[in-house]
């Protein structure tokens, strides 16, 4: 399927998920998020009952029910979500966060940039977290900010560089392979760096 361009003239147009049938999609593996979520809410809990006492299990406990709560709800939102990245001879589709942890309504939606728009493609890592960011040249063109509710535009602005990114710590995909079918789709066409 050809990339889908966002009318300059309807910001609401774009989808809100990457359509089917690219030759490459990059989903977040699931499994992996839910553990490492777990494993810090493990870690941390662990570490306050060590360093406050045994008496303090129970509350812990307690306050991992709602902990584990959330994160199921932010891990059911994640498998409607879709695709986070596909890449197509005409460009890359990046699946973007319009909304907060959790609201009603929809909360991602679809952007397509064509790889002439692309200034760079680059590597970021935040903590534990390995993400592929899409830099864009003109970031107007694709209306990123006329999204309604675009509240964590400025903090993805400032992690990331681009709120155009996908995880590779958390991707169904080696890193490695998804690198490699960016170079082989961009054909010198946009600048990467690993």
């Amino acid at each position: 399927m050809a990339g889908y361009e966002l009318p300059l003239d309807q910001p609401t147009a774009a989808p809100r998920r990457i359509p089917a049938g690219q030759p490459f999609e990059l989903s977040l593996n699931l499994v992996r998020l839910g553990l490492y979520w777990v494993g810090a809410m493990v870690v941390v809990g662990g570490l306050q009952v060590l360093l406050i006492g045994d008496y303090l299990l129970l509350p812990v406990a307690l306050a991992a029910l709602p902990a584990l709560l959330i994160l199921f709800v932010y891990l059911a939102t994640n498998a409607r979500r879709g695709p986070t990245l596909a890449i197509n001879p005409e460009g890359i589709w990046v699946s973007l966060r319009v909304r907060g942890f959790v609201r009603l309504g929809p909360q991602f939606t679809a952007v397509f940039v064509p790889w002439a728009a692309i200034d760079r493609i680059y590597v970021r890592r935040v903590a534990l977290d390995k993400r592929i960011c899409v830099a864009p040249r003109n970031p107007r063109e694709f209306h990123l900010r006329s999204y309604p509710n675009v509240d964590v535009f400025d903090v993805l602005q400032r992690f990331y560089g681009t709120p155009l990114h996908a995880s590779l710590t958390f991707g169904d995909r080696p890193a490695d392979s998804v690198l490699e079918t960016i170079t082989r789709y961009a054909a010198g066409r946009t600048p990467i760096e690993p």
